[in-house]
């Protein structure tokens, strides 16, 4: 008898990646065959896509998945914050605001979000902003001071600091080695 896959995993981390068992290997191959001539890649595609995904959905981080997909669940409400955060990063933003986005109390948001990404939203909302100001230091020649504006920080000494404190590097520095 086949074992049923558990429905209420919660793992440490949500974003996290795991290793291909056979199964998805062997169906993997196949799409990528599937895909070489309009032909099998019209005919093919589709069902061996959706085998594709029955063997995720079973997998590892399968019940993560399909608790995902379910728009009332936490992870599905912290998934749309992830992408709300990465759209708007360079607007001010605090955790009552962004938990009344996510339709949660304040406490509970805090700690679903924890749990999901494995750092608090202001932590992650920080990161995204050092990484977007050092992709357009680097890509648009802009300083430090401008790029620490353009993604949200009031203040340029304090950019200064946590860009050193994430990259290792003052940003001006940071900018050259790319």
């Amino acid at each position: 008898e086949e074992q049923q896959p558990e429905v209420n995993i919660q793992p440490k981390n949500a974003i996290y990646s795991s290793p291909m068992n056979s199964d998805l290997l062997d169906v993997v191959q196949r799409f990528l065959q599937a895909i070489e001539t309009p032909i099998t890649r019209r005919v093919l595609g589709p069902g061996v896509v959706k085998e594709i995904l029955f063997h995720v959905l079973r997998g590892e981080q399968g019940a993560l998945l399909r608790n995902l997909a379910l728009s009332d669940s936490n992870s599905h409400r912290i998934a749309r914050v992830i992408h709300h955060l990465q759209s708007t990063y360079d607007q001010k933003h605090d955790i009552s605001s962004i938990a009344r986005f996510a339709g949660m109390s304040s406490s509970t948001f805090h700690h679903a979000f924890e749990k999901f990404v494995g750092q608090s939203p202001i932590q992650y909302l920080k990161k995204i902003r050092l990484h977007r100001a050092r992709l357009i230091m680097v890509s648009k020649g802009m300083s430090a001071s401008e790029a620490a504006f353009e993604v949200g920080y009031n203040s340029p000494s304090q950019f200064s600091r946590e860009f050193k404190r994430q990259f290792g590097l003052p940003p001006n520095r940071a900018a050259e080695l790319i």
